[in-house]
């Protein structure tokens, strides 16, 4: 059963937030935690019951950020096709 707001709060691969785009180069300073705490809050308005982020293997850095805003990591498996390689 999906929680009510669920489906319409889904944002989905079309709809990431950039969080690393925003704040490069502003590690330290708190403007990732605001932004994820604004996020977060715009979520909960939604009726959004859980957030989930994907983050790449050997990304440490953005695994402590998240641990530190109380994220905890969990089994998950996701699958993808790239059409467009990177450059």
């Amino acid at each position: 059963m999906v929680p009510a707001g669920a489906q319409r709060c889904h944002a989905g691969a079309g709809d990431p937030v950039a969080l690393t785009d925003a704040t490069r180069n502003v590690n330290g300073h708190g403007r990732g935690a605001a932004l994820m705490a604004e996020v977060e809050k715009r979520l909960i308005a939604l009726g959004c019951p859980k957030v989930q982020l994907q983050v790449r293997p050997g990304n440490e850095e953005a695994l402590r950020f998240y641990d530190a805003l109380g994220y905890t990591p969990f089994s998950a498996s996701s699958t993808g096709k790239r059409l467009i390689l990177d450059d």
